[in-house]
């Protein structure tokens, strides 16, 4: 492709479309375990925590998104019985988040899901190298504060 006869609109819908599709792609299997992109991306970072548990504050900092969208993210997920709160020892008006006990195994069998889903679906469509290529501009453009 001539990027000098791509016009800038162009690119955007290609962007758009790709998220689209890849988005899809997990949806299908998120669906299953009634969960969304976002309430799985708040769930794998608590579990990333391990047993020191996760501050909201914090988790919103990693996810890069609003105290209030972390905060109603965890009220669902806790209504749902898959993750809990309890106070932090050293903040009274902190609450740490872990993941249920007998939901922790599901995170991992969701994540290994998830995994040979998307891999199966991207070997598809793009090489191993396309693909790394692709996690890495993202993982660049994600790390710019513009």
């Amino acid at each position: 492709m001539d990027l000098t006869e791509l016009t800038t609109y162009q690119a955007l819908v290609y962007r758009s479309r790709a998220n689209r599709t890849v988005k899809t792609q997990v949806e299908k299997v998120l669906h299953e375990y009634n969960l969304t992109m976002a309430q799985w991306a708040v769930l794998g970072f608590i579990k990333d925590a391990g047993k020191r548990g996760i501050r909201i504050s914090d988790l919103a900092a990693r996810i890069d998104t609003s105290l209030a969208f972390i905060t109603n993210s965890v009220n669902t997920l806790e209504k749902k019985g898959i993750v809990y709160r309890t106070g932090h020892e050293r903040d009274n008006r902190a609450k740490l988040v872990y993941i249920a006990n007998d939901y922790r195994h599901k995170v991992s069998s969701i994540e290994q899901r998830l995994r040979r889903q998307l891999c199966e679906w991207y070997g598809k469509v793009l090489t191993q190298a396309e693909l790394e290529t692709q996690i890495e501009v993202f993982r660049k453009l994600a790390q710019t504060n513009d």
